[in-house]
C-alpha cells in the first residue's frame, strides 16, 4: 500500500523489486532509495551515489534530486508486510500515523 498521489504505484513496485526479485529484507526494501519519471524529468532520491545521477544526467535524462524529510515524502509513503522468507514481516515510510506491523 501506498499514500502519495501519482508516486504511488512506483514506490510501491520499486519496494517490491527490491524485496522479491534482489532478496532485500523488507525494511531495507521501503528505505531503499526510490526514482520516478513523468515526462521528460526523472525524479531521483538524493541519496542515489552522485556517479549514478550523473550516468543518468549524461542518457540525456533531466535529473532533478529530491531530499525526503519528516515533512515531506516525494516518492509516496509505502507500508508493506511480507511472508517471502517463511515468517512475517512488515516495514512503513517514516514518518507515518499508521504503521504496518505483524502479530508473533
Amino acid at each position: 500500500a501506498g499514500s502519495g498521489g501519482y508516486r504511488i504505484l512506483s514506490g510501491v513496485v520499486q519496494t517490491m523489486v527490491h524485496a522479491v526479485d534482489l532478496g532485500m529484507p523488507l525494511r531495507a526494501a521501503v528505505d531503499a532509495p526510490r526514482v520516478y519519471c513523468q515526462g521528460e524529468q526523472l525524479f531521483v532520491d538524493e541519496r542515489l551515489p552522485a556517479a549514478t545521477l550523473q550516468a543518468l544526467a549524461g542518457l540525456g535524462h533531466t535529473v532533478i534530486a529530491e531530499r525526503v524529510t519528516p515533512a515531506y515524502a516525494p516518492f509516496a509513503r509505502v507500508s508493506a508486510v511480507s511472508a517471502l522468507r517463511g515468517e512475517l514481516e512488515a516495514a512503513s515510510d517514516p514518518p507515518w500515523n499508521t504503521a504496518a506491523g505483524s502479530l508473533e
